[in-house]
């Protein structure tokens, strides 16, 4: 009887350290722990930045510019010489993405998740044409450079 009685205790335990996790809790030693917000942006400088992201699903970075440009690269150190060939502006909390390579208009919401030190952007689509950008944006990026 007391082995049933320790057994049901520590599944009880372990149930509640799951639900903490999942609730945002600090147990389980997450990355970025701490407090956490979130917020719709609204305007590129919300942005800006150097993010670990999805390129054509697969591991890559991407930088977002004050001047409304982004670019995309394998290595951090790549970003530098990449071609600001993407437009991306705000109008209200719509998020839009235009490229020279001819791929159409990608419109999203972003928010901005923020927990301890750790920044995440977070995309919704609302309209896109290409559905490996799609893929690649709705994976989320994070942030590893201001």
């Amino acid at each position: 009887m007391k082995k049933l009685f320790v057994a049901a205790l520590v599944f009880l335990m372990c149930i509640s350290i799951v639900a903490s996790i999942h609730a945002g809790g600090k147990k389980g030693g997450k990355k970025g722990g701490g407090k956490s917000s979130e917020k719709v942006a609204s305007k590129i400088e919300d942005l800006v930045g150097i993010y670990e992201a999805l390129w054509q699903g697969s591991p890559a970075y991407r930088q977002f510019f004050a001047d409304g440009t982004q670019v995309r690269a394998k290595t951090i150190a790549e970003l530098k010489d990449a071609s600001k060939n993407t437009k991306v502006w705000f109008e209200g909390e719509v998020f839009f993405m235009e490229n020279t390579e001819n791929s159409g208009l990608g419109k999203y919401e972003v928010k901005i998740q923020k927990k301890g030190k750790t920044t995440k952007l977070l995309f919704t689509i609302i309209e896109e044409p290409k559905s490996n950008r799609g893929v690649d944006f709705t994976a989320g990026m994070t942030r590893v450079e201001p």
